[in-house]
């Protein structure tokens, strides 16, 4: 058809409401079995513009002005538009709307809509039904098309998307939000320091959050206008500040709230300086800015010499950590190097230059303190799986392995097993004789004082 034409003509019922895919009723009419007579005009034409329909047989989206990007606002999202139409609602252009998405600020339909939308996209929405009352844009009337009573007549609202507000929920709780308010170079996620690495920040920390809250840290001040350059990883950041660093890009700068569990709490008992100006239980906030960081080495990359070099290199850092009882940081960089390391040796890479056996070594020094790692935070089960993993698949007869699965053993009382381990590790070698039956007379002494808590405990229940 063209523009302005009118044309006629007449629907069998399976082409019209008794299509399978047909929804569209009228009240309680049986109508699967109408022929149709439509007549049909082309009123106008946009050329260039995509139109989408947000609901089905209610609202449609046209875009007039592309926008750019890739993300789409969506709770917890904030949005900046300007937006006008309806019964002549119309925001200034010094005061867009401003508002969070999910919380039901504006109409559902009008947000749906929006939510479709690309930063800078100008958009014409048309409803055909009245918009609910929000707390923003009031209820729009509800009127019929003229000569028609009964139908709804179309209501058009032109929306343009100022900006939109990248808001993170980083635990899924609240507890850590990250507000991106000013936008940096590079791609999410290829261009963020998502692994451990050197990095340069600018940071200012207030006290509850809030303009007009106490600052306890500025870098600037601190570091004489430069910015501050750190390793993360290293558990010299809170939890909140460091997941949010990695999830943004050079030159990005965002405000982040966190609740006092992901703030200074732990550091606190650290010793950590900064945390010493933090009152215990307070939520802190953060406006950061990633000034840049420098991408880590990826092992497989590397010659083989300088690749065993490097993951020696970040080994030591890990010991450092688990020596400062920063467990679940030094588990979290064994884990990362460990997937790297053997990377190299399905790639054989060690063989090719002869350093078969000091990678083999690096890899049971990993896992072994792994091990370790699970065993100062409890869990003697993923103790126990790295310990099995070097002596059933590396050497049955590692006696730092027996050591750890029979200490292991030990925590579980499963007396019989960690003697089996102990009298092994004595039969490794005169050197490891010693520790050996030190453990074994100690694994008796426990015994025998376990078997005596339990006879105390039946006495016990039996004379009651």
């Amino acid at each position: 058809m063209a523009e302005g034409e009118i044309s006629s003509f007449t629907l069998k019922p399976s082409l019209g409401f008794g299509h399978p895919d047909c929804t569209w009723r009228l009240g309680g009419a049986q109508v699967e079995d109408w022929v149709l007579d439509v007549t049909l005009e082309l009123a106008s034409i946009t050329k260039g513009v995509s139109v989408q329909i947000v609901e089905e047989d209610k609202v449609v989206k046209e875009t007039i002005k592309d926008g750019e990007g890739w993300e789409n606002p969506r709770p917890p999202y904030q949005v900046v538009a300007s937006v006008k139409g309806g019964d002549g609602f119309c925001t200034a252009e010094a005061e867009p709307l401003r508002y969070s998405c999910g919380t039901g600020a504006v109409p559902k339909l009008l947000e749906e809509s929006v939510n479709l939308m690309f930063q800078g996209e100008v958009a014409r929405i048309h409803c055909r039904e009245p918009l609910e009352d929000s707390p923003l844009i009031p209820a729009s009337a509800s009127t019929s098309e003229p000569g028609r009573p009964g139908q709804q007549a179309l209501q058009t609202w032109e929306i343009g998307l100022l900006e939109v507000v990248q808001v993170r929920d980083m635990v899924g709780t609240g507890e850590v939000m990250k507000s991106r308010v000013a936008r940096g170079e590079g791609e999410f996620p290829i261009d963020c320091p998502i692994v451990d690495c050197p990095m340069r920040i600018r940071c200012v920390g207030r006290l509850g959050g809030g303009a007009g809250k106490e600052v306890f840290w500025d870098t600037d001040e601190e570091g004489s206008g430069e910015p501050l350059s750190l390793e993360t990883g290293m558990n010299v950041l809170p939890d909140g500040l460091e997941m949010c660093l990695k999830l943004m890009v050079p030159g990005e700068t965002s405000v982040i709230q966190s609740a006092p569990k992901f703030a200074y709490d732990d550091l606190r008992d650290l010793g950590d300086k900064i945390a010493t100006r933090v009152p215990k239980g307070s939520p802190v906030e953060w406006e950061v800015t990633l000034v840049d960081f420098n991408k880590p080495k990826q092992l497989a990359e590397l010659p083989a010499a300088e690749a065993l070099r490097e993951a020696l290199a970040r080994k030591e850092k890990a010991n450092a950590l688990f020596k400062t009882s920063r467990y679940r940081y030094a588990q979290a960089r064994y884990e990362l190097l460990l997937r790297e390391v053997k990377g190299l040796v399905d790639a054989g890479a060690a063989e090719a230059e002869d350093l078969a056996e000091p990678i083999s070594t690096l890899v049971v020094g990993c896992t072994l303190n792994l091990a370790a790692c699970a065993q100062r935070q409890g869990d003697h089960a993923a103790a126990l799986k790295h310990c099995n993993e070097v002596l059933d698949k590396m050497d049955p007869d590692h006696a730092k392995a027996l050591y750890r699965r029979g200490q292991t053993y030990t925590h579980l009382s499963e007396w019989a097993a960690a003697r089996r381990d102990y009298e092994r590790m004595a039969r490794c070698g005169e050197e490891h004789r010693e520790e050996a039956e030190a453990q074994l007379a100690r694994i008796s002494r426990l015994e025998k004082e376990a078997l005596k808590r339990q006879k105390k405990e039946f006495q016990g229940f039996f004379n009651r």
